[in-house]
C-alpha cells in the first residue's frame, strides 16, 4: 500500500504507473494534510502551524487497516483521521491550493496577502469558485462557503509562510502548477467546461518556469497532467 499526501490531482495514477512491479500495480490511498511548514534552507524544515491529515481509499469503507495507519500517525504527533469521503477532502484542498499558491508565487508575497489585499482576495475567490464548479461536475459536491472560509483560514494561520510555489519559482525549480491549476483546467475540459482564471494562472507560471529554463517550449498552454485524475468516476482500478 502506498499513501500519497501530495497536492493536486493525478498522484494516485502516477504512483501506480511508476511503482508497477512484475505487472502488479500497488494499492494507492489518497490523503491530504493541512500541516504547515517552511524550508528556510536546504535540509531544514520548520513546522509553522498544526493541522489535520485525512486519509482514505476509493471505496467509502473505512477499514481497520486505514484506522491503524491514522492512529499511528496521530501517535507520532500528526493528527490524522480516516475518512469515507476522501475525494471531497482532496478537492477542498485543491481549491485552497489553486487559490493561494499561484497568486502568492506570481505576486511574490506571503500567504497573509491573500487575506489582506482586496485584489488578491477577489482573484482567490474566482480561482476557488472555478474549482468548486469543476468538482461538482466531476461528481464531488463541495460547499462554496466552506471552501472560501478554508482559503481565508489558511491565509491567516499560515500568514508568514511563503507558498511552496513561490519558493519553487524563486529557486528556479519546476512547480506543482500542472497538478493544481492545470489539473483543474484539464478536468474542466473533460466536462465541457472552462476554467479561464486557472488557465491564466497556469500559463503565467509556465512562462516563469520557461524563463528559468525549467520548462521546454514556448508554444502556448498545454496542461501537463495525467490522463486519469483522482476523481470518483475515474478511480476504478486506480485507487484501491
Amino acid at each position: 500500500v502506498v499513501l500519497t499526501l501530495q497536492n493536486g490531482l493525478g498522484n494516485a495514477a502516477a504512483l501506480r504507473s511508476a511503482l508497477i512491479h512484475d505487472g502488479v500495480r500497488p494499492h494507492v490511498w489518497l490523503g491530504v494534510t493541512t500541516q504547515a511548514a517552511v524550508r528556510p534552507e536546504p535540509g531544514t524544515i520548520v513546522h509553522t502551524a498544526a493541522g489535520i491529515t485525512a486519509i482514505g481509499r476509493r471505496s467509502t469503507e473505512v477499514t481497520s487497516h486505514l484506522r491503524d495507519i491514522a492512529s499511528a500517525l496521530t501517535s507520532a504527533g500528526l493528527q490524522t483521521v480516516a475518512v469515507e469521503d476522501i475525494h471531497r477532502w482532496v478537492w477542498r484542498k485543491l481549491a485552497v491550493n489553486a487559490a493561494i499558491n499561484p497568486l502568492t508565487a506570481l505576486a511574490g508575497v506571503t500567504n497573509a496577502a491573500i487575506d489582506r489585499d482586496p485584489d488578491l482576495r477577489v482573484a482567490a475567490e474566482l480561482l476557488a469558485s472555478e474549482v468548486i464548479a469543476v468538482a461538482n461536475a466531476a461528481g464531488v459536491t463541495i460547499d462554496r462557503q466552506e471552501v472560501l472560509a478554508a482559503v481565508d483560514a489558511v491565509a491567516r494561520t499560515t500568514g508568514e509562510n511563503r507558498s511552496s510555489m513561490l519558493v519553487d519559482l524563486e529557486s528556479g525549480t519546476r512547480t506543482e502548477i500542472d497538478a493544481i491549476n492545470g489539473a483543474v483546467v484539464a478536468e474542466a475540459a473533460r466536462h465541457r467546461l472552462r476554467a479561464p482564471a486557472n488557465q491564466l494562472m497556469t500559463a503565467l507560471v509556465h512562462a516563469r518556469e520557461r524563463d528559468a529554463g525549467r520548462r521546454p517550449g514556448a508554444d502556448g498552454f498545454v496542461p501537463d497532467t495525467p490522463d486519469t485524475p483522482d476523481t470518483p468516476d475515474d478511480l476504478a482500478g486506480v485507487v484501491a
